[in-house]
């Protein structure tokens, strides 16, 4: 995905990734002590590790759903079109409603929640890199 780094500024890009993902990261003491760690580093290290951090929500951001999302949506689609098609018309809208409408329902919660988790990396990124020096 992204160029590896050595192993003392890999942990701590691996611990900005994770605090990219905290929903209260400006409320976090964590930020400030990553940013300390941060901006102790030379100034070479600091631009590897924000490339690092960057391209990994580049990455993320250009994967639109996970692959488990995709076939499960596949799946949902047949089940449906083979219900839709072989089942009596006056069965179909009981079917549709207690079979079916919960894996929908399941699939939305789940598109909603990775968008959002994107956006959230996407702006906590510019918060977690704002004490580059």
């Amino acid at each position: 995905m992204s160029p590896q780094l050595p192993d003392p500024l890999h942990a701590l890009a691996q611990e900005g990734w994770t605090l990219l993902g905290s929903a209260r990261l400006s409320q976090s003491d964590a930020l400030g002590l990553w940013q300390q760690r941060f901006t102790a580093l030379a100034e070479r290290d600091q631009e590897r590790v924000a490339n690092w951090l960057q391209k990994s929500v580049a990455a993320g951001n250009r994967e639109k759903y996970p692959a488990w999302l995709r076939r499960f949506v596949a799946l949902a689609a047949v089940m449906i079109a083979g219900a839709l098609l072989l089942l009596d018309p006056k069965a179909q809208g009981t079917v549709f409603f207690w079979v079916f409408l919960p894996p929908l329902l399941l699939l939305l919660g789940a598109v909603v929640a990775h968008r959002t988790r994107l956006k959230l990396r996407q702006r906590n990124l510019a918060l977690l890199l704002a004490g580059k020096g």
